[in-house]
């Protein structure tokens, strides 16, 4: 007598998609590396907190948008202009700003993040500075 064997159904089993052990090799890089940011030049914070808090007295209309000119791009003295315009007349407080955070992306650039307080509340700021001739120069900003 003979026996037929009846097809049985394939088996699922989970895989396991974890590398065997080995040797630890170095992961392969899609780009380059970024560079590291340069270490802040030894005047740039001084400076550019003196621009910043310019800004603010500008915001206040405690000083005329025009003093900005000798120190910013034509762009940066508009956006103050419109941004002191807008401002509701009877200002609740003078404009101060807290936590600044300075990077340069190059030797010759910097980058600042802050929070200012305006008119009983907490805003964002954010600005570029590019050294020129030894001076920085304000071409960024916007108030978030």
């Amino acid at each position: 007598m003979t026996i037929l064997a009846t097809p049985t159904r394939p088996r699922i089993r989970a895989a396991s998609y974890e590398p065997t052990p080995g040797p630890v090799t170095a992961p392969a890089r899609a780009r380059p590396p970024s560079p590291t940011p340069a270490a802040d030049p030894p005047d740039a914070r001084v400076a550019i907190t003196r621009l910043l808090r310019l800004g603010c007295e500008v915001l206040d209309g405690r000083r005329p948008p025009g003093q900005l000119a000798a120190h910013s791009a034509e762009e940066v003295v508009r956006y103050w202009r419109v941004v002191a315009a807008r401002r509701p007349v009877p200002r609740r407080s003078p404009a101060r700003f807290h936590r600044v955070r300075l990077c340069h992306p190059r030797p010759d650039a910097a980058e600042v993040a802050l929070a200012v307080e305006l008119d009983g509340g907490v805003r964002a700021l954010a600005a570029r500075f590019d050294l020129a001739d030894g001076r920085w120069r304000w071409t960024a900003v916007r108030i978030g």
